[in-house]
């Protein structure tokens, strides 16, 4: 299960560092985060970050300092929401897109904070249904 879900990191890098601004690895490191609820994710999301800096010639450290806080905050709401359910992708992307978009100044923020919380929803379906979690109406 975690090297398919290293592999989604891979691809997000590759379609955010290539072809969009949306924060897909992001919302990569919060599925990541919620499938698996283990400490090796703040290593992954460093390095990503790192990878992410240098690929979009960005001060290095920053995104990687952003994404640790993302996946630490994730961490911490998860005894108090249940984190494997659609309503809390929704949230956590919503509210994690606008601080990223706050921190990255955007064209057109609030259609892209839209945008990718459809992607994060239709990930988070995707991968529940493909690794075996639950049924996909149970998790909404």
């Amino acid at each position: 299960m975690k090297i398919a879900l290293v592999f989604l990191l891979i691809i997000a890098l590759y379609i955010e560092a290539v072809f969009t601004s949306l924060p897909i690895v992001l919302m990569a490191l919060l599925l990541v985060t919620v499938f698996t609820k283990d400490t090796f994710v703040f290593g992954l999301s460093f390095i990503f970050g790192l990878l992410i800096d240098i690929f979009l010639v960005r001060h290095i450290g920053q995104s990687s300092l952003f994404f640790i806080c993302s996946v630490l905050l994730v961490f911490l709401y998860e005894r108090k929401f249940e984190t494997k359910s659609l309503p809390f992708i929704v949230g956590a992307s919503v509210v994690l897109s606008s601080a990223y978009f706050f921190v990255y100044p955007s064209p057109h923020p609030f259609l892209q904070i839209i945008i990718s919380s459809i992607v994060a929803s239709a990930n988070f379906l995707l991968f529940s249904v493909i690794l075996g979690q639950k049924t996909a109406k149970h998790l909404i």
